[in-house]
């Protein structure tokens, strides 16, 4: 076992040595780093306060998933209970560990909201969001500390990128017009799978270590197999790219959307909004079929692209149909 690996299992048997006090607060920051949340958070970003704010925030988390799952795929390394059984996972996480998404996307998605804020009691919020988001997956166990560090380092690799490049792109795709910009979305999401794929392919013949999945079993026993080759994370990044870009072309031609609102306006869109999304994202689940084959993986493109396309474009339409949104 490499030396750094070693240490880092090390610490966290420590951290979890210091009792189960510690687990259920790092529960909660964890989940606030988790895609679950994002898919509260974004939504009501773009109905309640700023669709401009909430579709970049998509968009930008989207790309990010992508980019996180090429780096897991090309690095191809373990979670801590996958070398050491002792490591208990307080948490299921069946892909590769470095650079671990939650560290990444909590750079990406509270960096990026400070930058749109610039504040300072909000620049030390999402520090310290970031900080505890990250400690939080080691004391969970589910990861190594150089797969934080390294999440961490992409983040703002990401972020920087996204903030530097965003007001060029922005103005080139306002001058395309709807069905061009529809195309260039659909291209793009397509162009994020296919890395993705390209990525999976690029390792060739290897194989999970057969330890890594005895390990995992050992330290969760009656928990999922991991599945650490799945694509199915890529299709559905892709889908809601696609959906949520596609949303906003329709909502932008039917006079544009305004998150402005009375307070019970905004509270009946967000639940009227949130029930939407969980009505197609997991009835779809259960209607389609699941598996790794070209079927389900496109009929889970389809799923994530509704779910991107209800929150851009439907959902705001339902709210000015309602009465809950201006019409112009």
């Amino acid at each position: 076992m490499d030396g750094l690996l070693k240490w880092g299992i090390e610490l966290i048997l420590y951290l979890q040595g210091l009792g189960n006090w510690l687990a259920f607060p790092m529960q909660i920051f964890t989940f606030m780093g988790s895609g679950e949340f994002y898919l509260l958070l974004m939504p009501a970003l773009y109905w309640c306060i700023s669709a401009e704010i909430g579709l970049e925030l998509g968009i930008l988390l989207m790309f990010s998933y992508a980019v996180n799952f090429v780096f897991k795929m090309g690095f191809h390394q373990p979670r801590p209970s996958w070398l050491d059984p002792a490591v208990h996972p307080k948490t299921v996480e069946t892909s590769f560990g470095i650079p671990s998404g939650h560290a990444q996307n909590a750079v990406t998605v509270w960096g990026f909201l400070d930058l749109k804020t610039r504040k300072l009691w909000r620049w030390v919020v999402a520090v310290l969001l970031t900080i505890l988001i990250g400690f939080s997956r080691l004391v969970l166990g589910v990861h190594f500390p150089t797969d934080v560090l390294a999440g961490w380092l992409i983040g703002l690799l990401v972020l920087w990128s996204f903030a530097r490049l965003r007001p060029a792109i922005r103005t080139w795709i306002r001058k395309l017009q709807p069905w061009p910009q529809v195309g260039l979305a659909l291209a793009v999401s397509l162009l994020m799978i296919f890395a993705g794929a390209l990525s999976r392919v690029s390792l060739g013949s290897w194989e999970i270590p057969q330890e890594w999945i005895d390990n995992a079993q050992k330290a969760d026993p009656g928990s999922a197999p991991i599945t650490p080759l799945d694509l199915s994370n890529i299709v559905s990044n892709g889908g809601v790219l696609f959906g949520l870009a596609s949303g906003a072309v329709l909502i932008s031609r039917r006079g544009g959307y305004q998150a402005k609102g009375k307070p019970l306006q905004l509270i009946l869109r967000y639940l009227i909004g949130v029930a939407g999304v969980f009505a197609l994202w997991r009835g779809l689940d259960l209607a389609f079929p699941s598996g790794a084959g070209p079927l389900p993986l496109m009929l889970q493109y389809v799923r994530y692209g509704l779910v991107g396309f209800w929150i851009t474009g439907l959902a705001p339409l339902v709210f000015r149909r309602i009465g809950l949104s201006p019409t112009t």
